[in-house]
Order: C-alpha cells, then sequence, then structure tokens
C-alpha cells in the first residue's frame, strides 16, 4: 500500500498491490458490479468492490485496477487532494460548541 500526492498537488493516489493469483481476464470488467463474486455460494455477497467504487465517486475520486492472473493485481484510488484551507474549514465546521 502507497499513498502519493500527484503532480500538480491536485490528486492524492492511494495504491493497493499484490502478488496472489490476479483477476481473470473475462471477470476483470465485471468487479465492480454489484453482487458480482466469484466466490462459493454463501461466502460473500459481491458488495466490497461496488461500495468502495460508490465512495471514491461520492467524493470525487476514481478507482482503477490492472490485473495479471498469476502475477496479481493494483488497483489506483485517486481523490481530490484538500487545500489546508478547506481541511482547516472542516475542522472548525465539526468542532463541537462548548
Amino acid at each position: 500500500v502507497t499513498a502519493s500526492l500527484r503532480p500538480g498537488g491536485a490528486w492524492v493516489e492511494l495504491v493497493v498491490r499484490d502478488t496472489g493469483v490476479g483477476i481473470k481476464p473475462e471477470d476483470l470488467g465485471r468487479i465492480f458490479d454489484q453482487f458480482f463474486t466469484t466466490k462459493e455460494p454463501g461466502s460473500g455477497s459481491g458488495l466490497g468492490l461496488s461500495i468502495v467504487r460508490r465512495i471514491v465517486q461520492d467524493h470525487g475520486g476514481h478507482i482503477d485496477v490492472q490485473s495479471t492472473p498469476g502475477k496479481g493485481t493494483e488497483f489506483r484510488v485517486s481523490l481530490p487532494a484538500a487545500t489546508r484551507q478547506a481541511a482547516e474549514a472542516a475542522q472548525v465546521e465539526g468542532a463541537v460548541d462548548e
């Protein structure tokens, strides 16, 4: 897992990479579909990646995936970077009045 500020400073990129079995090419185009799973019945709902994509999109970002069967998978999540002023304003708005 790595996190970095992309050139220009407008985007934060999170990369999650593994060296597992990878995703079959015929499944790759469906992994973000609701209820799509390659697990045995009763072993998964197929909601995980569709929920992740929706959360990323709701925050103005996007998620990409690359996978090579037998070599692993890489997910890249790009989210808009907050300016220092926006972050400070969010902290002030979230403060509890005493």
